[in-house]
């Protein structure tokens, strides 16, 4: 979905919903942490967030360039 989406509709959707994101993301990341990698959903639920950030990474979007 979020390759399909014109460029600007997407920058400015991001940068409302970069928030929840990134709050959700931390989540996963702690849940992992806990669990020290012992439950399959918690590492299945990891590798999505990190296919998530990949994706933003790859689309090229100002706000998730590194300077």
């Amino acid at each position: 979905m979020l390759i399909r989406l014109d460029f600007q509709t997407l920058t400015e959707a991001l940068r409302k919903l970069w928030p929840h994101l990134l709050n959700e993301l931390i989540s996963v990341f702690e849940i992992k942490q806990e669990s020290q990698g012992k439950d399959k959903d918690d590492t299945d639920l990891t590798i999505e967030a990190i296919k998530l950030v990949e994706l933003l990474s790859s689309l090229n979007i100002e706000d998730f360039q590194m300077n």
